[in-house]
C-alpha cells in the first residue's frame, strides 16, 4: 500500500510541476516574431518580445494567446494541462494592403535539462476577422535553436501572403513532451 501511495504523490508532483512549468511557459516560452522589413515596437511576451516586423503592405501580428482546458483563450497564465497534451495557440494577423512576408513561431525546447515541447507544430484554421484572409502556411520547422542551452528553442517558419488589407486569427497547436513534468524554471 505505501508504495502505490508513494507512486500517487510522485506522480502528483510531477503533474503539478507540469502546471508550473505550462504557466512559465505561456509567461516565458512562446513567441511569434514577424520577419520582413522595417520594425514596429510590440509587447513583451514573457522572456521574448512579440515583435512585429513590417512587411509589404504593412502586415503584423499580434494579440498571441493559449487556450484553456475550458476553451476560452487568455495571454495569461495557463495551467490546466499535463505531459503528451497537445495545446491550442492563435495570434491575430493582419495587413493594412496587399502584402508577403515570414513569420517565426518560436517555442520552448530542451534547455540542456529536458524536453519541453516535442517537435510538433500543426498549423489550423485561418479564421477571418474582417476585409480579406491572408494565406499562410509553413515554410520550415520546427528546426532547433540553440539547444542544450537555457535559449534552446524549437523554430517554426510561416508564410503569409495578404491579397488585400484585412484581418484573421491564425490558430495552431503545440504538444507538450513526455518529460515536461521533469522540466524546472
Amino acid at each position: 500500500m505505501r508504495d502505490s501511495t508513494d507512486e500517487r504523490r510522485t506522480h502528483l508532483r510531477r503533474r503539478n510541476r507540469v502546471y508550473m512549468r505550462t504557466a512559465a511557459l505561456l509567461a516565458l516560452g512562446v513567441a511569434a516574431v514577424f520577419a520582413a522589413s522595417a520594425s514596429q515596437a510590440m509587447p513583451f511576451f514573457g522572456k521574448h518580445p512579440l515583435r512585429s516586423l513590417a512587411a509589404g503592405g504593412g502586415i503584423t501580428a499580434k494579440q498571441h494567446e493559449g487556450q484553456r482546458s475550458n476553451g476560452t483563450y487568455t495571454s495569461g497564465n495557463i495551467t490546466e494541462y499535463k505531459e503528451g497534451d497537445t495545446i491550442n495557440f492563435r495570434f491575430t494577423l493582419s495587413s493594412s494592403d496587399a502584402g508577403t512576408g515570414q513569420m517565426q513561431v518560436r517555442f520552448t525546447g530542451d534547455d540542456g535539462n529536458c524536453l519541453f515541447f516535442d517537435p510538433y507544430f500543426v498549423l489550423g484554421s485561418v479564421d477571418n476577422v474582417s476585409g480579406s484572409s491572408p494565406t499562410v502556411a509553413v515554410a520550415d520547422g520546427p528546426t532547433q535553436d540553440s539547444f542544450g542551452t537555457s535559449n534552446g528553442e524549437w523554430v517554426v517558419t510561416l508564410n503569409v501572403a495578404f491579397p488585400a488589407a484585412g484581418e484573421a486569427i491564425a490558430n495552431y497547436q503545440l504538444k507538450l513532451s513526455q518529460q515536461a513534468g521533469d522540466c524546472t524554471g
